[in-house]
């Protein structure tokens, strides 16, 4: 790997300075899924304007849950149709020639349909919106992953709000498929940015995680023990250490090289 190592930290030349790598919930699952495509992404820096179509269909609802919310603070309270014209603005202004489709049989109005029905699931379910109070929308978090502040970890949280209870809830928005409770790696994700929370605001005790899989309209909601967050902190410290050591970043051939946005200077795909 490029750099120098410094306490266990990947340290990289840039002109006359050093620049300490900060990790993120999608380097770690980038690594995770396959240690070439990390590679290609975070050590290679390969430009790549290839934009899978479920990406690009899940920004969008993001943007439309992020207008939902901040529109609430200014005290106005969005009709479900006015939301489902501002995605398909969005849509439409986003667009671009590089997003693919890989899942044969499907086509952009498909796609362009489901995130429609995961935004109409949303609406239906949360209406009127005033379950919790947002304190956080779509905001950055960073901290040292270690006293000494060699590792730091950052994410953008989708929405953090405050229930009358004093209860801090971080929402996650999914608008995958899957019709299942949080796996690890989002069980992470979200553990971590729980950290990154109460490293802000040390006064907050109680908080809960919930992952909305928008495509169901399924909300899971979960509480992590102080000794489950020191466990998740200690195994992203081991995935951080198996990335720094690493030397060969092999390919990893799934069914996921359909969407991955390095097929072109992939030696494993044969597509």
């Amino acid at each position: 790997m490029r750099g120098q190592e410094l306490d266990g930290c990947i340290i990289r030349d840039v002109g006359q300075h050093l620049e300490i790598v900060t990790y993120s919930h999608s380097r770690l699952a980038t690594f995770t899924q396959c240690a070439l495509k990390y590679r290609f992404r975070y050590v290679d820096d390969i430009p790549t304007q290839r934009e899978s179509i479920e990406a690009f269909a899940g920004k969008r609802v993001h943007n439309v849950i992020e207008k939902l919310y901040r529109d609430l603070w200014d005290g106005r309270l969005n009709r479900n149709d006015e939301l489902r014209d501002f995605y398909a603005f969005r849509w439409e202004e986003e667009w671009h020639q590089h997003v693919h489709v890989a899942r044969a049989g499907e086509t952009v109005d498909d796609h362009f349909s489901y995130g429609l029905d995961c935004i109409d699931n949303f609406y239906r379910e949360n209406h009127p919106f005033n379950q919790s109070r947002t304190v956080m929308l779509e905001e950055k978090v960073e901290f040292n992953l270690d006293p000494g502040g060699w590792r730091r970890f950052q994410g953008y949280i989708d929405r953090v709000a405050s229930r009358p209870d004093g209860t801090y809830e971080i929402h996650d928005y999914k608008t995958s498929r899957s019709r299942r409770s949080p796996g690890t790696s989002e069980l992470r994700q979200l553990s971590m940015y729980q950290v990154g929370v109460q490293s802000m605001h040390p006064e907050v005790r109680n908080v809960e995680l919930v992952s909305h899989f928008l495509c169901t309209g399924e909300v899971f909601r979960r509480q992590q023990a102080q000794t489950d967050l020191v466990k998740i902190v200690q195994d992203a410290h081991q995935l951080i250490d198996d990335i720094e050591s690493e030397r060969w970043f092999r390919a990893n051939v799934t069914p996921l090289c359909n969407w991955c946005e390095f097929q072109e200077v992939c030696p494993a795909c044969s597509f």
